[in-house]
């Protein structure tokens, strides 16, 4: 069993404060059309940058798995989705 913390800095606490308020702020937007828009292109999502609390998560499970080597095998990691679905999947 391994246990991190992670302690937010000023800047990092005033960013998400600041985020937390723009989202309140947002007004009722218009409906859109349902489905994917004309033109729109496919995107890259190989090429998504990891936010600071999964760059921890796989950084302690790089510990974890130099720790325990070959004798146990990791298949699943469980995750919550407030991490976004892009994301965990370029964690792999």
């Amino acid at each position: 069993m391994q246990a991190t913390q992670i302690v937010k800095s000023a800047a990092e606490k005033a960013a998400s404060k600041a985020k937390a308020e723009t989202k309140k702020g947002k007004e009722k937007v218009e409906k859109k059309k349902p489905g994917r828009p004309k033109g729109s292109k496919n995107k890259d999502k190989q090429d998504v940058v990891l936010n600071p609390e999964l760059l921890c998560i796989q950084k302690a499970r790089q510990t974890l798995l130099r720790t325990v080597g070959t004798t146990i095998t990791l298949k699943y990691v469980a995750m919550d989705d407030i991490l976004a679905t892009t994301s965990i999947s370029a964690f792999r």
